[in-house]
């Protein structure tokens, strides 16, 4: 490790032994670029030296606990204190479980089997022996990077819950040395050039494995990160309202319900140094990306392909708005990844099955990860072809996204989903206030776009699609 000329009071610079650890994407920034800003919350920013001061404050009052520490769960309304809580519990090398609100309670599924126990909860809303709150303070450091490992760092665990796309609650494990191993290959073959030294705007909650991995990625690209107060739909919005961060905003990572609100609002807002698009957690349209490439024409955009079991990015298709790529290839795969495709059907020119995923949680253990999408290998490229949401209907084997895709095309809907409903394919549809609903001029815009038996028998008008916090429709 070079040497520093100046170093920062209170920091520990004589460690060389925090390479191959989680913690390091961050602390490396801490010791060779300390003035340059990190995090932007409501309006407040913090340097990578001021943000391992509060980090290393966290760490001081976990470890003014009676008990040793092997697991911490995160729960914060405040995503700063879950950012900053985060970088702590990687530091000191515990196991992590970040709980979305809702899960706060339910620690034990419907049999009673319990899913998660944790030593301290980190909590700014929760009260009681085995809670704690933390505080946003800056100050010099007050604890110094440890030379010596609390613990073995392949060995330790991150806990997600995931509501997939049905909404019902999944509780998911992973391992530092897998979140290592991803940004270690990333940056290895440079294939997150778009990640360095930018001001991104990110808009996943923190909790999310999309929103997690992308802070990391980010970090170690030693880029200022733009993070809403608040984990729900509209702060992330309102941010680019705000004149002081959007004229400083030059990449954003989002999923694509963000970037549909986005485009309502565009003439409202100013962002005049936007270069990047970042996209994931679901599919894309290829009208959402011209449109947002339109009204700039400058813009380089990423698509990652991955799942809450492997909370990296599996795939990155990265391009430039010169290029015409193929918006459902999954891009390059880390090379530490091995994809297979399950209950494969060859042709004489490509392969298609269920993507399947080879991977490892820790050094020399090896899991297979089901992915539940069908892909299609061809010319050296998996393109992506549908996730597993399919539905029956007189036959037909209908994929509700498809249609969904062609519904989100007509001039006054906003928003749709497609479902069964008494066997009977229904789309209900959100509607301006001044549009009246007419099933017949909805019909007749679909038939040109797509097969007779795709186009849905009910039309019903309601005021809100059910979403996950990451903008997936919930399909129950």
């Amino acid at each position: 490790m070079k040497k520093i000329k100046q170093v920062p009071k209170g920091v520990d610079h004589t460690s060389t032994d925090y390479q191959g650890r989680l913690f390091h994407f961050f602390y490396r920034h801490v010791i060779d670029c300390p003035a340059r800003q990190y995090i932007n919350c409501n309006s407040i920013t913090f340097t990578y030296l001021e943000s391992y001061s509060v980090v290393s404050g966290i760490i001081e009052r976990m470890n003014g606990r009676k008990n040793a520490l092997k697991t911490v769960a995160l729960n914060f309304r405040d995503q700063q204190k879950l950012l900053f809580s985060f970088w702590a519990c990687a530091a000191l090398e515990v196991d992590i479980v970040l709980v979305p609100e809702m899960q706060l309670e339910d620690r034990s599924l419907p049999g009673g089997e319990p899913v998660w126990q944790a030593d301290l909860i980190l909590s700014d809303f929760m009260e009681g022996p085995g809670c704690l709150d933390v505080e946003i303070v800056k100050g010099n450091p007050t604890i110094p990077y440890e030379n010596s490992r609390r613990h073995s760092a392949e060995h330790r665990d991150i806990y997600f819950f995931s509501s997939g796309t049905t909404g019902r609650s999944k509780f998911i494990r992973t391992s530092y040395f897998q979140l290592v191993e991803a940004i270690d290959c990333v940056e290895k073959y440079d294939m997150m050039p778009y990640t360095q030294d930018q001001a991104v705007l990110l808009t996943v909650p923190l909790f999310h494995s999309y929103g997690l991995s992308a802070m990391i990625e980010y970090t170690n690209g030693r880029s200022h990160l733009f993070i809403p107060k608040l984990k729900d739909h509209i702060s992330p919005l309102q941010s680019l309202f705000e004149r002081q961060v959007a004229s400083q905003i030059t990449a954003i990572e989002a999923v694509p319900f963000f970037y549909k609100q986005v485009i309502t609002v565009w003439e409202r807002l100013s962002l005049p140094g936007l270069s990047h698009i970042g996209v994931g957690g679901d599919q894309v349209a290829p009208d959402l990306l011209h449109a947002l490439d339109g009204k700039t024409g400058k813009l380089s955009f990423s698509i990652r392909y991955g799942v809450t079991e492997i909370p990296s990015v599996i795939g990155i298709n990265y391009f430039t708005a010169a290029e015409d790529p193929c918006i459902r290839s999954l891009g390059k795969i880390l090379p530490i990844y091995r994809p297979v495709l399950l209950n494969a059907i060859s042709s004489e020119h490509s392969t298609q099955g269920e993507l399947a995923v080879e991977c490892e949680l820790y050094p020399g253990q090896k899991d297979l990860v089901q992915t539940h999408d069908t892909v299609q290998y061809k010319n050296g490229a998996y393109i992506f072809i549908g996730r597993d949401i399919f539905i029956k209907y007189r036959g037909y084997k209908i994929n509700p996204a498809e249609v969904e895709n062609e519904l989100n095309k007509h001039p006054h809907i906003q928003d749709c989903r497609v479902h069964l409903a008494n066997d009977v394919l229904t789309a209900d549809i959100v509607l301006p206030d001044e549009i009246q609903l007419i099933p017949g001029d909805i019909r007749g815009f679909l038939s040109t776009r797509l097969n007779a038996y795709l186009i849905p028998s009910r039309f019903i008008r309601v005021n809100t699609i059910a979403r996950t916090r990451t903008g997936k429709i919930i399909r129950a």
